[in-house]
């Protein structure tokens, strides 16, 4: 293709890739490749592959196209308000889709399109994705303005989950809310973590905390049934988890007393958190579990 603009893998394993001079190429698993559907209505922003295999694209039209998985038909399914980004919600099938101007659409399948949130900046959406909860994702911005939202399924709620990004150009978010997305020409991979990088100074011999550490999936939608992080030390292989007179509970405290066995200096609290989801995905209930370890540095007086 020329000028590759927008790609989508169907439930089959074939590749589609738009470029901006209105075609759609089709590479197989098998090897085979070519024009899937050529002469579009314009040029190719952003692609996407329901689950009927039905593929849609975001045009230089400011518009949605539907063609059929055959590629035998284009139906224009939407128009107007600068559309260039494209999605498929994976629980109802429904199109979600991104504008020039920060608008986010839901089109459900035969049906209209509906304005369901607006950005609060108004950025111009460079990528759009939603994960098995309906939640969507979506990366935008100029220069090195970038940022990354995330609204609910009716299109609230809008968290910022990244900024200062450089030239964003596109977004995936994975079954177990792993974010991809591709900013100043990399590759970039947002996961669950601890999100506690620092720690109150402590003293020798005296009370400490309790503190209260933090984690969570950078990217994670909140489930709709029940989040739990659970705590203890990580492992180490040179020294203690946790200096001598701390302890870590369950529920990630850290409190204690420094024993006087210690020297006054830099120390390390290592320590990893797991959290377990279950979110219900079109009617049946899914377990994931991620886990993130970190070594935090702690000064004893």
């Amino acid at each position: 293709p020329n000028s590759s603009n927008g790609i989508a893998v169907d439930p089959a394993g074939n590749v589609y890739v738009g470029d901006l001079r209105a075609n759609v190429f089709r590479y197989s698993p098998d090897g085979t490749s070519g024009v899937f559907v050529g002469g579009m209505p314009a040029g190719i922003f952003g692609l996407a592959v329901d689950q009927a295999g039905n593929i849609f694209a975001a045009d230089d039209n400011d518009a949605i196209d539907e063609m059929s998985a055959d590629g035998a038909t284009v139906t224009r399914i939407a128009s107007g308000d600068g559309f260039r980004t494209v999605a498929i919600d994976p629980g109802t099938q429904d199109v979600i889709a991104g504008t020039i101007n920060g608008g986010i659409y839901r089109i459900p399948q035969g049906g209209s399109a509906t304005k369901i949130a607006t950005d609060s900046g108004g950025q111009n959406y460079a990528g759009i994705s939603v994960d098995p909860g309906g939640f969507i994702f979506t990366i935008g911005g100029s220069g090195c303005g970038g940022r990354i939202h995330r609204y609910s399924p009716d299109g609230s709620g809008e968290t910022t989950l990244s900024s200062g990004l450089c030239f964003p150009s596109g977004i995936a978010v994975s079954a177990q809310d792993t974010i991809y997305y591709v900013a100043n020409g990399q590759l970039n991979v947002n996961m669950f973590s601890v999100t506690t990088t620092s720690l109150p100074d402590a003293t020798i011999g005296s009370a400490y905390g309790p503190v209260q550490l933090t984690a969570g999936p950078l990217g994670a939608s909140t489930p709709p049934d029940v989040t739990t992080v659970k705590w203890k030390k990580g492992v180490v292989t040179v020294g203690k988890a946790l200096p001598k007179g701390l302890h870590l509970s369950p529920t990630g405290v850290l409190s204690g007393t420094p024993s006087a066995k210690l020297a006054p200096g830099t120390y390390s609290v290592t320590v990893k958190a797991t959290e377990k989801m279950i979110q219900v995905v079109a009617g049946h209930k899914v377990k994931t579990k991620v886990s993130a370890t970190a070594t935090i540095p702690i000064v004893i007086h």
